[in-house]
């Protein structure tokens, strides 16, 4: 059939073709159907018909135009994807280039002043001098010994079987490292180190979300969205410069997530078997090392949502037996871990694992009833400061706008809804690690709805979300562009006259306030004006630039304040310097400080008053910490070596009687 005739029998069939990489494609369309796809939205993997992949009749070398095969005008063919050329290399050379500016952005706020502070956080004391007990108990173990026992953690002389290891582990590695390049290390070297471990996992979740992004989106305008709005989140960014095990359990979960998806291609053609195999063996690693720093709750955070998403996918038996095989490989994985801790020395600390995963008695029931809506309210100030458009990102795939990418929005919407109930249900009072694994999800799904609000302004739709959000949005930054630098200007004059009794940032001269000020107006300038012209594209990346620098900006005074010095650490070191011709240090009255551990560099162990008694026949020099008290209820033949109130103790030696 001549070409002319074709069109004139059906004017909405494509007028030019192009064969790449195996499929016909569309150049060119004349009147596109109503009831066609959005071209905005990839093809699925489901297979479209043999007729549709059929290429013209060549006419060989007779130097003839092909002829289009003949189709019947009752028959209307699935429209494919459009282009105007053809793929090339340098739109993926562009998105590796786009990846690194989000790390290297995000690393500015993580890094800047990052040796700055001591430790303030008991969480972070005790995870420090669990790794660097643990670490010099394997540093003396003889290399022949093959066992699994200098693996356990231990604090304070006691092993921690209940507490999930890798996040010593991998500070262990980071210690192991400068070890080996340095003569000797200091607690301030093992803190820094330990803070290295925790900032390097920050920027690999950073890259997990942009795949996540950009795999869930379809878009890498998407996965720019994601990683920024993640990126300019302070909680995410300030637990990135702790040396907690919180930052890795995080980037694991959020790289498994990521392993899975790349061997699933949501909504795209479905992957060879050789990507689904590596896809699906990287996840079980991450899964297994997720589970094993983070404890046996994250189970239901990483399988529940990869299950839903498998769900909305075609191909679902074939995705389901990859997701079978990860399990396998996390669950051999851990399986050395959970033979010691089951089999053991003491096999009934496995059962506090277990009640960490769901309530397990009408009691934890009803603790999880009050705690669920100040839990929701952690959840939403946690995401300061896109606290607003969770709003738009929950109601998203409901609205009118979303027809043709609902599916796809409902991706992201439901994993966001998995995430928040495992939140609410969770047993343990730690709320922290939690609340982080929420903040990638949140940077996901809202990065789906700015994305679908990018494809509506192309086409002059304006959803009202958009355009009642933005306003309320754009007056939350700017209170705080004004707040900030003013209260770290008049922070001692405040203090000066008496307004307030806490000094918790550094002076910073009058050139920095007002750079930041400028600075952060500037952008929320350029941010308000592309969201009045419906630009939302410059809006988000302005928005997360402006919550960089913010970041940025503020905790250089912070950390250089009185709010970052220990009240515990000179005491600790004054107690460390008294104590350094003994290894005998104990602690009556309780358990000590994580913090006071940490910076006298010795485990200080429990004891009794009669135990304390008995130690001073045994000879030597013994040395008791305790709370302030009176010296008649102390331990006989004690004398009094000092009292260091900013640490809360009484330091006692102990005179042996021969």
């Amino acid at each position: 059939m001549p070409e002319s005739r074709f069109h004139n029998k059906n004017r909405q069939q494509l007028d030019r073709t192009m064969f790449y990489g195996g499929q016909w494609y569309a150049l060119t369309e004349n009147n596109p159907s109503p009831s066609s796809p959005d071209p905005d939205q990839p093809q699925s993997n489901v297979p479209s018909s043999d007729n549709d992949l059929t290429p013209p009749v060549s006419s060989g070398s007779t130097g003839k135009q092909p002829s289009l095969p003949q189709h019947d005008s009752s028959h209307t063919t699935p429209r494919r994807r459009d282009i105007s050329k053809p793929p090339r290399s340098r739109s993926k050379v562009a998105m590796w280039l786009t990846l690194v500016a989000c790390i290297v952005l995000t690393a500015v706020p993580i890094f800047i002043d990052f040796n700055s502070g001591s430790v303030i956080e008991k969480e972070e004391a005790r995870t420090i001098w669990t790794s660097i007990e643990t670490w010099e108990l394997m540093k003396a173990m003889p290399f022949t010994q093959l066992a699994l026992d200098p693996f356990v953690p231990v604090y304070n002389a006691r092993t921690q079987l209940t507490a999930p290891p890798a996040g010593n582990w991998l500070q262990i590695i980071t210690f192991a490292i400068d070890d080996f390049f340095t003569e000797k290390l200091t607690t301030a070297d093992y803190i820094s180190d330990a803070r290295l471990t925790s900032a390097i996992f920050a920027l690999l979740a950073v890259a997990a979300v942009y795949w996540i992004g950009f795999s869930i989106g379809g878009n890498w305008l998407t996965a720019v969205f994601a990683a920024g709005i993640l990126a300019s989140n302070p909680i995410f960014l300030y637990y990135a410069r702790l040396g907690t095990s919180d930052m890795p359990t995080t980037s694991f979960m959020i790289l498994s997530i990521a392993g899975a998806l790349w061997a699933v291609r949501p909504l795209r053609p479905t992957a060879v078997l050789g990507r689904q195999a590596l896809g699906w063996t990287f996840c079980g690693l991450m899964m297994g090392l997720a589970i094993l720093s983070g404890g046996p709750a994250l189970i239901g955070p990483i399988l529940l949502p990869l299950f839903v998403i498998m769900l909305m996918c075609p191909h679902r038996a074939s995705h389901l037996l990859g997701l079978l095989a990860a399990v396998l490989i996390a669950a051999l994985l851990m399986a050395p871990w959970i033979v010691y801790v089951q089999y053991g020395e003491n096999p009934a600390t496995w059962t506090d694992w277990t009640r960490t995963i769901l309530p397990t008695n009408l009691a934890s029931l009803q603790n999880i009833g009050k705690l669920a809506i100040p839990r929701l309210g952690i959840l939403f100030l946690a995401s300061t400061p896109w606290i607003f458009w969770l709003i738009g990102g929950i109601g998203q795939p409901f609205s009118a706008s979303s027809v043709g990418s609902r599916l796809r929005l409902f991706l992201g919407w439901s994993w966001f809804i998995i995430a928040v109930i495992f939140l609410v249900m969770r047993p343990t009072h730690h709320l922290t690690q939690a609340t982080l694994l929420v903040l990638p999800v949140i940077a996901v799904m809202l990065a789906q709805m700015f994305r679908q609000y990018t494809i509506l302004s192309a086409t002059g739709r304006y959803p009202r979300l958009w355009r009642s959000l933005r306003w309320p949005h754009v007056g939350l930054l700017l209170i705080f562009s004004i707040f900030l630098p003013t209260a770290i200007f008049f922070e001692p004059l405040l203090l000066q006259y008496g307004y307030t009794n806490v000094n918790f940032a550094e002076t910073m001269h009058w050139t920095y306030c007002a750079g930041l000020a400028f600075a952060l107006l500037a952008l929320l300038f350029i941010s308000a004006r592309a969201a009045f012209k419906h630009f939302p594209t410059t809006a988000v990346i302005t928005w997360s630039l402006w919550g960089i620098l913010a970041f940025a900006a503020l905790i250089v005074p912070l950390v250089r304040g009185p709010l970052y010095i220990s009240t515990i650490k000179y005491n600790a070191e004054q107690i460390a310097h008294l104590t350094a011709n003994s290894d005998q240090l104990y602690y009556l009255g309780g358990q000590p400080d994580p913090i006071l551990i940490l910076y006298v560099g010795e485990k200080i162990q429990p004891i009794s008053k009669a135990n304390a008694e008995e130690l001073l026949q045994d000879g030597g020099t013994i040395y008791l910490l305790t709370p302030e008290i009176n010296p008649d209820d102390m331990p006989r033949n004690y004398i009094n070596q000092g009292n260091f109130p900013n640490a809360g103790v009484q330091l006692w030696r102990g005179q042996t009687r021969f």
